[in-house]
């Protein structure tokens, strides 16, 4: 399956882009997509622990599974006062 992947802030920047596109496999878990990246984009990609993962807009865990067309929005630790 293809998954289109939003990222913010830092993680953009870094990646020099507001969009990925990811090929994984059926029933890849969120867990899967974040290894996919480390390996694909190990210059940037974020640590799973250093970043929240948004599935259809609600923070998701690395377990859950996910589907075609599924949007999924990488999102890094923000800071202020």
């Amino acid at each position: 399956m293809t998954l289109k992947i939003q990222l913010f802030a830092a993680l953009a920047h870094a990646a020099g882009t507001k969009e990925l596109s990811l090929d994984l496999p059926q029933k890849a878990t969120v867990g899967d997509l974040m290894q996919s990246l480390a390996q694909q984009y190990p210059d940037w990609a974020p640590a799973p622990e250093h970043v929240s993962v948004a599935v259809n807009m609600e923070y998701a865990p690395m377990s859950m599974t996910l589907q075609q067309g599924d949007e999924v929005a990488l999102i890094p630790p923000v800071s202020g006062g």
